[in-house]
């Protein structure tokens, strides 16, 4: 659907769908016809706008009877140096350029002529919304101080069906790093204003579906490099008498009850070990004397005794705290050592004997690529690299989990600026054909860079992580004026991807399994892989179109 404006002024008006990225220097993007939703969906469309005449501005106003569904963003171009692997068989772009990203909300922008720009429509149907067949009026306006106003119309249709996604099964984490919003705001931790900026993110990852949150007990051991530290943000308060540890437990308490309200539904546990091998404690500041300092941190060693006292006593407390505020084995994780590599399989499994004999009943879970930390029983939830997923497909642990962090290799899911969004949506399809229960992903909003060396970044333009992982694998968000985070193109179709895995949940119900599975390899010439899918926009898009006519007809 497409319009061309005239007048005294040359634009173009095209309405397409949310898995085209607008590149500036690109005109010709397929048209949307119809945009369909199940009511409670977000969907989502955009208004692509190129103009020849200079000095242009244009604002956008939906009209009509979901008009009060509507909320406009603009979207917004970043530079990238390293937007993908040019060997990537499935890559939009892996030059260096401008990409779209975070999604500026406002329905006015700004045009260069010449340039292709894009307003990003989502529409947010209630549950109870009326079903039919409705038109979105988009009304733009064209100003200059060289012009009189102008003005274009379009209308796009959109058809809401009778139907309800069932609720989130999947549990979604993605690493959340309080010390980076603390060093991006300069807000002290744990005062007034530090938890009036949690609340915003944390109904922001339940809104689009990462209802895990990572948990704080101690500084988490992320990305930091050995002997380095990053900013203290510490939920414990820990007071130490002689060889006893007391624990308080009220900000931890208010960060659960406060993440609750916002919609998260489980918790995971900072890692008690370092990363990426489990040589040290993590830092944990404890109150000696009257004096708070570092007890623990890289100078401590994993299974020292002094730890080890420290565990001990901490997990004798932990729980009951757990029990009083309602969380059971079926509400938490504890995290050992991110990434433990195969020549880290004796020390993992020191560590995690001592572990579960503290944590009996608890799950722990761990990202990790090796399939003997599981066969060992060492980790009840390995959480596995998306690339080593046939290796456990033959196992049965206690929840099934996957995740990707850097990877741009073997045709994989991901959400890097130079792949195209289809490669970020069909994680849905992938975690119900896999079976998964879980999914974990690096960066919900990691700005500082690689192991954190440096820490006093401006994430709006510096974004490639010292050029290790390339862009957009370390945050979903980026960080706004008003205390609020600022979403992504990337960050909204990944949301997408889990309602499709809703979709997908709620069909089986009325065909079963075995034909849901049938019908997503219809027509293929090979079943879908993780390594291996359709590739074209239009095939994911009639694919849906086909999963809702058997819907509406099963619940006709």
């Amino acid at each position: 659907m497409k319009t061309t404006v005239h007048s005294e002024i040359d634009a173009e008006i095209r309405i397409v769908s949310s898995l085209e990225k607008i590149f500036p220097d690109r005109k010709d993007y397929p048209c949307l016809k119809q945009l369909e939703a199940l009511k409670g969906e977000r969907v989502h469309f955009q208004a692509v706008i190129v103009t020849q005449t200079p000095f242009q501005t244009v604002e956008l106003k939906v009209t009509g009877p979901l008009s009060g569904y509507a909320v406009i963003h603009e979207v917004v171009y970043l530079p990238c140096l390293t937007p993908a692997a040019p060997d990537d068989p499935d890559i939009l772009q892996s030059q260096s350029g401008l990409f779209p990203g975070p999604l500026l909300k406002g329905n006015l922008m700004e045009l260069q002529a010449g340039c292709s720009h894009a307003f990003w429509v989502t529409l947010n149907i209630p549950v109870k919304c009326r079903p039919g067949r409705f038109s979105a009026g988009l009304n733009f306006r064209f100003t200059s101080s060289r012009t009189q106003p102008v003005q274009a119309k379009i209308s796009l249709p959109v058809r809401i069906y009778d139907m309800i996604l069932p609720r989130q099964k999947l549990c979604c984490e993605m690493w959340f790093h309080c010390d980076c919003l603390l060093n991006y705001y300069h807000v002290k931790c744990w005062s007034k204003r530090c938890w009036e900026i949690l609340e915003n993110y944390f109904q922001d990852m339940a809104e689009h579906g990462v209802d895990t949150l990572l948990t704080p007990l101690w500084t988490p051991p992320l990305d930091t490099g050995k002997g380095k530290t990053r900013p203290t943000v510490q939920l414990l308060d820990i007071r130490k008498e002689g060889e006893r540890y007391q624990f308080r437990f009220h900000r931890l308490k208010k960060w659960i009850d406060t993440a609750r309200k916002a919609g998260i539904r489980k918790f995971s546990f900072s890692h008690i070990f370092t990363q990426w091998g489990l040589a040290a404690a993590p830092k944990i500041s404890v109150r000696e004397n009257g004096i708070e300092k570092d007890l623990f941190g890289w100078h401590v060693s994993a299974d020292s005794e002094m730890y080890q006292s420290f565990l001990r006593q901490l997990f004798a407390a932990l729980p009951p705290f757990l029990k009083r505020n309602k969380l059971t084995e079926k509400d938490v994780y504890f995290h050992l050592s991110d990434e433990p590599q195969e020549k880290h399989l004796e020390q993992y499994r020191k560590c995690s004997r001592f572990i579960h004999s503290l944590l009996k009943g608890f799950p722990t879970l761990d990202a990790l690529s090796h399939v003997q930390y599981f066969d060992e029983g060492l980790v009840e939830c390995p959480v596995v690299n998306e690339s080593r997923i046939e290796d456990f497909v033959d196992r049965t642990p206690r929840e099934r989990w996957l995740y990707y962090c850097g990877e741009w290799e073997n045709h994989v899911p991901n959400r890097k600026f130079g792949m195209s969004s289809l490669r970020n949506r069909i994680l849905g399809i992938i975690l119900y054909l896999y079976r998964m229960d879980g999914f974990l992903e690096w960066g919900y909003n990691f700005w500082f860079s690689w192991e954190s060396e440096h820490q006093d970044l401006d994430p709006w333009s510096f974004r490639d992580i010292l050029r290790i992982f390339g862009t957009s694998g370390a945050f979903a968000v980026m960080p706004g004026k008003n205390d609020r985070p600022v979403s992504t193109v990337h960050y909204e179709v990944f949301a997408d991807a889990l309602q499709d895995l809703r979709l997908l949940q709620l069909l089986e119900t009325v065909i079963g399994r075995q034909q849901v599975e049938k019908l997503l390899n219809e027509g293929l010439k090979k079943d879908i892989t993780i390594h291996d899918w359709p590739e074209d926009p239009s095939w994911f898009f009639g694919l849906r179109s086909r999963i809702i006519g058997i819907l509406t007809r099963g619940h006709s």
